[in-house]
């Protein structure tokens, strides 16, 4: 077995010292997240956008720095910009 790194010694560590609880009713709890999860797919919409060359790009770069994917960091962005619009 390869060893652990940083983040995964981090874990065993926290899971050895007890820090960790299972929970009482884990069928449930997965239909729960299951269900939370479907719910979140549904009330997705597909949207076609045109933008200059050079937005994208920056874009891109953005998402590329960023570890995610163009369409979520535009999809991030414009929901901050909504909710932020609510207030």
């Amino acid at each position: 077995m390869p060893p652990l790194d940083a983040e995964e010694q981090a874990i065993l560590e926290s899971v050895e010292l007890g820090e960790w609880q299972p929970v009482p009713d884990v069928t449930q709890e997965i239909e729960r997240y299951r269900t939370y999860a479907q719910s979140q797919v549904n009330g997705l919409a597909a949207v076609s956008l045109e933008l200059p060359t050079s937005d994208l790009q920056r874009l891109q770069s953005f998402a590329e720095e960023s570890g995610v994917s163009v369409s979520l960091l535009m999809a991030t962005v414009l929901h901050q910009f909504v909710v932020s619009r609510q207030e």
